[in-house]
């Protein structure tokens, strides 16, 4: 797994087992987070995203994978105010994304596992606070927020669907962007959240 790879100390929230999103006293008790979303409905809930929006508010460092999110809630007010979306297009179709902006551009192109069991990738485009991250042949695929103390990135592609050396690059930047350096591994006193829904 990418998280094993880069040494980072790690703790899952599996809101199959949970039954609930996170609480605000949850997050907040994390360095980062990473919420990844498989079937619908995807991303964070209203309580969800109340929770992350007291973290970011903190300063707090996230990372959103969810080619379903806008799918399943339409255009919320966190996505527009705290992840810089001025519109998504679900559903489209593309076969590879490839990092560009200041914070994801060094990345290269990778190609997305066209079998993925959770549907189609979505296009999303940034609004002024936002900048892109990713892009494919269809447009912008992956958007970044670093103005207003935190940082935020969301993914309209799931990093399930990229080769794992793909998706540690892609972790490794974003651990980087946060601040905090991968390599060597990290110490146990850094921890990160990648949330798992089911």
């Amino acid at each position: 797994d990418s998280l094993d790879q880069l040494g980072v100390a790690y703790d899952i929230w599996e809101f199959g087992v949970e039954l609930s999103d996170p609480t605000a006293e949850t997050v907040n008790t994390y360095d980062a987070v990473i919420w990844f979303t498989g079937d619908t409905p995807a991303g964070p809930d209203s309580s969800g995203e109340a929770s992350l929006s007291n973290f970011l508010d903190g300063g707090g460092c996230l990372l959103i994978s969810s080619q379903e999110y806008h799918s399943s809630w339409g255009l919320t007010e966190f996505m527009e105010t705290y992840l810089g979306v001025e519109s998504v297009t679900d559903d489209v179709g593309y076969s590879s994304v490839s990092g560009a902006g200041a914070i994801f551009g060094q990345l290269g192109t990778y190609a997305l596992n066209d079998t993925s069991i959770w549907g189609s990738p979505a296009i999303i485009a940034p609004n002024e606070t936002a900048e892109t991250a990713f892009v494919s042949t269809q447009g912008t695929v992956g958007i970044a927020r670093d103005n207003a103390g935190f940082q935020a990135a969301f993914l309209g592609f799931g990093l399930e669907d990229i080769t794992t050396d793909a998706r540690t690059e892609i972790l490794e930047q974003f651990f980087n962007w946060c601040g905090i350096i991968v390599s060597p591994p990290l110490s146990s006193e850094a921890l990160y959240l990648p949330i798992v829904l089911k």
